[in-house]
């Protein structure tokens, strides 16, 4: 009834749009819709989470830490069916930031960090990879503040933005 990936519905002429997949055919695993963006070069499954396009993280519990969870969809189980076909895979999320550091870098410990799938703490952030306790701007030597790694870790009173990953 339905496709198994998006690759599939671009072979057949479709343009980018929202779809229902069935990644294992008639299996266990139900269909679910997701949204498929053609390019010339690829083909891009988005796979929606609970996050609103900018959501604040300002309040904090008495040891003075925040959690944001992020939640999709679909199960774990649909999105390990995507993921694992799939050639890459990103998760995207940018934090804009005044007088909150990230990384506390160059040479502190780090104040924040991300929980895969793995259970397991990541330092890293997008365009970096794992043991790279740096933001994008860090690996590209661009930071508002060369001493540090990411712009939020200039401490400034204005807002920036680091830490995609």
């Amino acid at each position: 009834l339905y496709q198994q990936s998006c690759e599939e519905y671009k072979h057949q002429g479709k343009s980018s749009g929202s779809f229902w997949i069935d990644p294992d055919g008639s299996g266990s695993i139900s269909p679910f819709r997701i949204h498929c963006d053609m390019t010339e070069a690829m083909v891009w499954t988005t796979i929606r989470n609970n996050l609103s396009p900018q959501m604040s993280v300002s309040a904090v519990d008495k040891d003075g830490k925040t959690a944001l969870q992020i939640t999709y969809n679909v199960t774990e189980e649909q999105i390990l069916s995507v993921t694992n076909r799939a050639e890459r895979c990103e998760q995207y999320v940018a934090y804009t930031c005044r007088m909150s550091r990230l990384l506390n870098s160059p040479d502190g410990s780090p104040f924040t960090w991300w929980v895969g799938r793995d259970s397991k703490r990541h330092f890293y952030w997008g365009g970096s990879g794992p043991g790279i306790q740096k933001c994008a701007c860090g690996i590209e030597n661009n930071c508002t503040d060369p001493k540090h790694y990411c712009n939020c870790d200039a401490d400034l009173r204005t807002w920036r933005s680091s830490g995609q990953g």
